[in-house]
């Protein structure tokens, strides 16, 4: 009875097997440049994070469904085929723990390579079918999600074992300051935008005067005046002065956009200096400087960490 059920699934349901994208590794794997993972190490769920079904949105299986696309030739209409749909793990497998049996690599020209786990989550009350599938694993996507709370004895809840990035710097050129992208994968516009709010009115600002203004879901911008700031040395004598900034994040789908704009609205960095007289014609820092480039970028590099870890690690 049991094998004739399985089939009779086969035939009438909309899905098929698909096998997990890419080309099958062992590993082992380095997620967020900092922890090293292998076959045999196990993982523990948390809970989905699809805010409407509870589902697990990084911890999918890959099925082949039957969807209508647009006829190409004729070019109206449509016509249905197989394509291969990565669909999220129930949120009934919350608590549960599974081993990492290997890895997955998808290689691409104009993109770094994607890695993924593998596991087997086995049966499910709601779709029987699934113990025949293997399920691939996005850790880094689904560790920031609060899907996977620990991997052996690395327990992501606590706060000695929260989540770090290697985040670009801010450097101070010529032509400005260029901004910076940060990936932050599992955390949608909404989220990211309170999460930077909630930055804001937490983080330590003793040291600048500042306010702050926003769109909703889409953008905070502040403008700050950093006081007491070495802008040069000439002739072993420091001269301080105060540095006006302006600071915009701006939210995406798969992350956040960071821009540095130093100086007022009218160009000037410290009163009475421009961008241009810090840089020689060749581009270079001029000697009086240097010290202020290294405390500019200091300053911004500070406050871009600081959001960073905030929105990785306060959900």
């Amino acid at each position: 009875m049991k094998n004739f059920f399985i089939i009779g699934l086969f035939i009438f349901s909309h899905s098929a097997f698909a096998q997990i994208p890419g080309k099958k590794i062992d590993g082992p794997i380095l997620i967020f440049d900092t922890l090293t993972l292998k076959k045999g190490d196990v993982i523990l769920l948390g809970k989905g994070s699809d805010p409407t079904s509870g589902d697990f949105r990084y911890i999918t299986t890959p099925q082949k469904k039957l969807i209508n696309v647009p006829n190409k030739l004729l070019g109206i209409g449509t016509h249905t085929e197989y394509k291969t749909i990565a669909e999220g793990i129930s949120y009934a497998y919350h608590g549960n723990a599974y081993p990492i049996e290997s890895f997955s690599k998808v290689t691409s020209k104009n993109k770094p390579d994607e890695l993924s786990g593998v596991i087997t989550i086995g049966a499910s009350f709601e779709k029987l079918d699934q113990e025949i599938y293997k399920q691939a694993v996005n850790f880094e996507a689904a560790i920031q999600a609060g899907e996977i709370i620990k991997i052996n004895e690395h327990d992501f809840t606590k706060r000695s074992n929260k989540l770090k990035l290697v985040i670009p710097q801010f450097t101070f050129t010529p032509e400005g300051v260029p901004p910076i992208e940060i990936v932050v994968e599992g955390v949608s516009k909404p989220e990211l935008y309170a999460r930077t709010l909630r930055w804001y009115n937490n983080h330590d600002h003793y040291q600048d005067e500042n306010f702050m203004t926003s769109v909703d879901n889409e953008a905070v911008k502040i403008v700050g005046r950093r006081k007491g700031v070495l802008v040069s040395r000439i002739l072993g004598v420091d001269l301080f002065g105060d540095v006006e900034y302006r600071f915009h994040i701006d939210m995406h789908e798969s992350g956040m956009r960071l821009s540095f704009i130093t100086g007022s609205a009218d160009g000037q960095i410290t009163e009475g200096v421009t961008q241009e007289d810090y840089f020689d014609k060749n581009g270079q820092v001029k000697k009086p400087f240097e010290n202020f480039k290294r405390t500019l970028e200091q300053l911004m590099n500070e406050l871009s960490a600081s959001l960073v870890d905030y929105v990785l690690n306060n959900q």
